[in-house]
């Protein structure tokens, strides 16, 4: 069902990493009545992504989203990631306008959001990080929708050193920080602009 392949480290090993294989992939095919081929499926592109150089942020996003369905997993029903669309997907709806990392739509009990996700590894100048936003103001502008864009930060201290530089915006924004053990459906969300600093739950955010 799966095809695995261990990343190439100067020192060390790295730990498998898993994608559909060719079985996998039938099952996918078989389920939605539809040729492999209309699946979009091919073994050798699927295992190139072993070399890409930008793995460890895919990893890092498909981590994220994870972490969510793990989340409603463990609410039994009181919550559910309804939607988890990849970069690719996102390039295709919105592509001229905004490129985000992932796009969201998260429901727990009666209160369901939905988010752009920015995941930020730290290897980016902070004003480059702030400055994606300017192209979801212009989203905001053409089709009046109100979605959240999400930073996803890798430490507290550039979370903090983020926000500094968006004192003003003119989208509903909200940042957190990825520290182990984090969830991502949980209170660890502040809106940019928010007075009370009072970190809020992914469904909870108001921005």
């Amino acid at each position: 069902m799966l095809d695995r392949f261990r990343p190439l480290r100067i020192t060390g090993s790295a730990p498998f990493h898993y994608v559909l294989g060719p079985a996998g992939a039938a099952v996918l095919a078989a389920e939605r009545g539809i040729d492999v081929r209309e699946l979009g499926y091919r073994r050798d592109k699927t295992l190139a992504i072993a070399h890409n150089q930008r793995l460890a942020h895919i990893i890092g996003v498909n981590g994220f989203y994870a972490a969510l369905a793990a989340a409603a997993h463990r609410s039994h029903g009181q919550a559910q990631l309804l939607e988890w669309w990849p970069e690719r997907r996102c390039r295709g709806a919105w592509g001229d306008i905004v490129r985000p990392d992932g796009y969201g739509r998260w429901r727990e009990h009666d209160r369901e959001v939905d988010f752009f996700l920015e995941y930020d590894r730290g290897s980016e100048p902070l004003d480059r990080v702030a400055a994606k936003l300017d192209p979801y103001a212009e989203l905001l502008d053409v089709t009046e929708v109100r979605t959240p864009t999400l930073f996803w930060m890798p430490t507290h201290r550039r979370e903090a050193a983020l926000r500094n530089l968006l004192q003003s915006v003119s989208v509903p924004v909200a940042t957190a920080y990825s520290t182990l053990g984090r969830d991502p459906a949980d209170a660890v969300w502040l809106a940019v602009g928010a007075t009370d600093n009072a970190r809020r739950r992914l469904a909870s955010i108001d921005c």
